[in-house]
């Protein structure tokens, strides 16, 4: 019988001890979480402090802090570039009134009707893709920009039942531009067209 107390005792003793352990781990895990939270905040005001600085300092600052000053204006501008190239591939531009993307060759923001600083005259004779407003080269069956299909300079739009069925012709009343029936104004001549 005193085999089997020993090692009863000392299965016992290894839980306890195994126990005592993972209580150990779980307790120093927690620990470490909320010393990662609070260095995540340290370094947060860390940042907050120095953008504070540079709003209020600017280029006006001690020589300590010019380099990371001119570093940063510096990867400014390289990201306003960069975000430029990516609205030329997709061909998009931002409205400088609302910030809604809009096609580019278009005159007026679909969204608030703001005149569009990039706009060239002369596109009225282009076709453009009643759905989107981008302009659409001499034959092509899709929109380059949002997939419906064209034919001639009418939009064919897929209706939930899976059939084709044609969208109204429908054009601007002021300038006769093409014009969606999603489009708050015509995206030509800026005419509002829903209240």
């Amino acid at each position: 019988m005193g085999f089997f107390d020993n090692f009863g005792r000392r299965v016992s003793d290894i839980s306890q001890k195994a126990l005592q352990k993972t209580g150990e781990f779980s307790e120093i895990n927690r620990i470490n979480s909320q010393i990662s939270a609070n260095e995540e905040q340290i370094n947060n005001a860390y940042f907050q402090i120095g953008k504070l600085f540079v709003s209020i300092y600017g280029r006006n600052c001690s020589s300590e802090f010019s380099g990371l000053i001119s570093t940063i204006a510096e990867l400014e501008n390289q990201n306003e570039e960069l975000k430029k190239k990516i609205q030329k591939i997709r061909r998009v531009q931002h409205c400088t009134n609302c910030g809604a993307e809009v096609p580019e060759g278009v005159a007026f923001c679909s969204v608030c009707g703001n005149r569009m600083e990039n706009y060239v005259e002369n596109q009225s004779s282009e076709l453009r893709c009643l759905k989107c407003g981008m302009p659409l080269r001499e034959g092509l069956r899709f929109c380059t920009s949002c997939g419906q299909a064209v034919v001639g300079d009418v939009v064919i739009s897929q209706p939930a039942a899976g059939q084709l069925q044609k969208e109204v012709n429908a054009v601007c009343p002021q300038c006769g531009s093409p014009i969606s029936g999603n489009d708050d104004f015509c995206m030509e001549c800026g005419l509002k067209l829903r209240g």
